[in-house]
């Protein structure tokens, strides 16, 4: 192959949206987003968190499928949309739960973001060389660009929570590829990270009923 031929095949590439790089191309689209900044990756995920937040709360609201049941989307924003919007809220008008759903879904991508990338910065931190600090950006980028799958079909109900475990597997391979994890150490990470974050997503609920019943 020519090297212009090689170049017009990147620069068409290069004219695809990055969400459909990271799903079509995740390895080469991972190694290119190393030095992305905190703000970026944060900015990515919730631009293109936007089609969940809004089609998940449509189907919501006017379609009544119910995002409680963790089978039916892409992650626990929408677990924390749907509870906040018709169980905690209770809210009747349809125009007040599709605003809420879509902002509160937002603010959980933002939540777990966050929450995510500081805690296993940390964990990665502790069987590294590199410090906390240095890994932050990279975590951050890891995490946002791997739940690519999540934000983009999370809206779509399914019976096998299939695109939350496409987020996982895309997030293993962020790490290994962002990170420069060994394959091992990438899926361990993020099998300890469900394991955490289940155990408090599980006292999150277990307190979230507490303040309904109150």
């Amino acid at each position: 192959m020519s090297d212009e031929s090689r170049s017009s095949g990147d620069d068409e590439r290069q004219n695809h949206p990055l969400p459909l790089l990271v799903i079509f191309r995740p390895i080469e689209t991972f190694r290119k987003l190393r030095r992305r900044p905190i703000l970026v990756s944060l900015t990515y995920l919730l631009v293109a968190g936007l089609i969940t937040s809004i089609l998940g709360g449509l189907l919501a609201v006017f379609v009544g499928v119910s995002y409680l049941n963790p089978s039916n989307c892409g992650g626990s924003a929408q677990i924390f949309a749907h509870w906040l919007v018709f169980v905690w809220l209770n809210l009747e008008e349809w125009w007040s739960q599709l605003i809420m759903f879509a902002l509160s879904n937002q603010v959980g991508y933002l939540i777990l973001a966050l929450l995510s990338a500081t805690t296993l910065a940390w964990i990665t931190s502790l069987a590294s060389d590199s410090s906390f600090r240095e890994l932050v950006a990279p975590t951050m980028s890891a995490i946002c660009y791997g739940m690519t799958p999540g934000v983009l079909f999370g809206w779509i109900p399914n019976p096998v929570f299939l695109f939350g475990l496409m987020a996982l597997v895309y997030q293993a391979v962020a790490f290994w590829i962002i990170l420069e994890l060994t394959k091992r150490r990438a899926a361990a990470l993020m099998l300890v990270w469900l394991v955490l974050f289940g155990l408090l997503q599980d006292l999150a609920v277990f307190i979230f009923s507490f303040l309904v019943s109150v």
